[in-house]
């Protein structure tokens, strides 16, 4: 199976657990009836998203683990999942009050425990149901115990939650807008305009064994962007782009971009971007893609106001 695309990757270790004091407020599951779901205010939205954990092995053979879910508003109700390692991806679907939440707490279940702090954003749109991605929680081989490193990402996986939830919950996640968990705090720290040098370009076809057309100078402003090469330059402006995503194109299976759909004079047309450095790998390829996510919705907010 494909993976995902990968957003949000930190560094977590395990600690002995002692005693855990929280707030008051009311904790409910992440995992909800269909029924609780589908009775949804206007100060409310969905949050769809699933869990895998993987790697290493417990001395004693646990496998059971619980999410918590805190919400930065302390009148936000609290939320928690539980999950098998090295077992099923756990998928959730719940309701909650719109607002900003975080995972933040790692328990192991059972008579001796541990846990890790984590910190892993994401927000809950009022009417509006939001994919949040797949964290997927992962050891390294060996025995778990006090001290154990693991990591924390956030991959895309949206078409396949979504084929696993509907048989439960329908239209209700048919329709699901994509705001990867931490997506918003890379967001926060790029700024627009911005210039990306050594940036590889392909439309939607590529040149015979190459992975893009051109290599260039890449400005993403605040009301267009513009792709400068050899003398010729492709600019886009924001009214014209239908849609921002990060993915693989059709015939290059190897290669991740930013890719922008944009109204072209008889269709819709597709301009694909990334890093060109260390030939094609270079670090700034989800940049761009986040710094095109941001462009775009400051320039509908602009629009709307």
């Amino acid at each position: 199976m494909k993976r995902g695309s990968r957003l949000f990757i930190r560094t977590c270790y395990i600690l002995p657990l002692v005693l855990l004091l929280f707030g008051c407020a009311a904790t409910m599951q992440m995992q909800m009836p269909v029924q609780d779901v589908s009775q949804m205010a206007q100060n409310e939205g969905i949050v769809m998203g699933s869990v895998l954990m993987k790697g290493g092995k417990d001395i004693l053979g646990r496998k059971g683990w619980r999410l918590d879910v805190y919400g930065i508003d302390p009148n936000l109700n609290n939320f928690s999942l539980d999950v098998e390692h090295g077992g099923e991806e756990a998928v959730f679907v719940t309701k909650m009050l719109a607002g900003q939440y975080r995972f933040a707490r790692l328990t192991q279940l059972g008579f001796s425990n541990a846990y890790a702090d984590i910190d892993v954003p994401f927000t809950a749109h009022p009417a509006q149901t939001t994919y949040v991605g797949r964290m997927v929680i992962e050891f390294p081989s060996g025995l778990i115990g006090a001290g154990s490193e693991f990591l924390v990402e956030v991959e895309d996986v949206k078409e396949q939650t979504i084929a696993s939830a509907e048989k439960t919950y329908g239209n209700l996640v048919r329709d699901a807008v994509t705001h990867l968990m931490g997506e918003e705090q890379y967001l926060a720290a790029i700024e627009i305009p911005q210039t990306f040098d050594t940036v590889w370009y392909r439309p939607r076809k590529k040149d015979f064994l190459k992975a893009y057309s051109h290599s260039g100078t890449l400005t993403i402003g605040k009301d267009a962007f513009e792709f400068t090469c050899e003398g010729k330059q492709l600019t886009v402006p924001y009214t014209s782009i239908v849609a921002v995503r990060w993915g693989t194109l059709k015939g290059d299976s190897f290669n991740e971009w930013a890719i922008v759909m944009f109204s072209g004079e008889t269709t819709t047309e597709i301009a694909a971007f990334k890093d060109g450095r260390m030939l094609g790998h270079g670090p700034d390829s989800k940049t761009i893609y986040r710094a095109f996510m941001k462009a775009c919705a400051g320039y509908r907010g602009a629009e709307e106001k």
